[in-house]
């Protein structure tokens, strides 16, 4: 499992991944874009399980695979990354 490994200088930007996410694509404008962004970052400090269950349970099986390896592959970038098991 992969892990970031969180620093002491950084304050949560929202109380909860759906209330960073629901904010940024209400903002309007080119809120899918704005979203998709916000959803990486806020996905990495967050984490998988912060992510909403009956959001997860709504995205076609193939799709959350291919997500999940992507996801993986960009967290071993960081240098913040630790592989723990």
């Amino acid at each position: 499992m992969l892990v970031l490994v969180p620093r002491n200088d950084l304050e949560p930007f929202a109380a909860s991944f759906e209330a960073a996410l629901v904010d940024v694509v209400n903002r309007g404008g080119d809120s899918d874009t704005t979203g998709a962004i916000l959803g990486i970052i806020a996905g990495a400090f967050y984490g998988l399980d912060s992510i909403p269950q009956r959001w997860m349970r709504a995205i076609d099986a193939e799709v959350r695979t291919a997500v999940l390896r992507q996801s993986e592959s960009l967290l071993r970038l960081s240098p913040f990354c630790r592989d723990i098991g």
